[in-house]
């Protein structure tokens, strides 16, 4: 799925909770509690964060202080927690559905260095 923005929490808790059954994984990601984010695949919230980024909403932030603005929940079935004990020993189980825990993951930013001759 492709990654989709929603106007708020609740819309995009609906939409884990639709997608759930059908997926293996769910993420869910917010950005200052303004912005919501739903996809299955970690990879399109990368490269929303880094086009926010780069579109000039970082204001004077460095990659680092900039990642502490996303909050990222990952949705798995619960059968993970035993097969992956360490991948997922922080996550618990979700109200959203039995067969599924959630996690608080990370997000951090990274500086790349660049260089030129002048």
């Amino acid at each position: 799925m492709e990654i989709k923005r929603l106007e708020s929490i609740y819309d995009a808790v609906r939409k884990v909770r639709e997608l759930l059954p059908h997926e293996d994984q769910v993420w869910l990601m917010t950005y200052d509690n303004e912005r919501f984010f739903v996809t299955t695949y970690e990879t399109d919230l990368e490269k929303q964060i880094a086009k926010d980024f780069y579109n000039g909403g970082y204001d004077g932030y460095n990659p680092e202080e900039y990642a502490k603005l996303y909050t990222v929940w990952e949705y798995a079935p619960a059968e993970n927690k035993d097969r992956y004990k360490y991948s997922y020993a922080n996550f618990k189980a979700t109200p959203l559905s039995k067969e599924f825990i959630r996690g608080k993951k990370d997000v951090e930013g990274e500086t790349i260095a660049s260089f030129s001759i002048q």
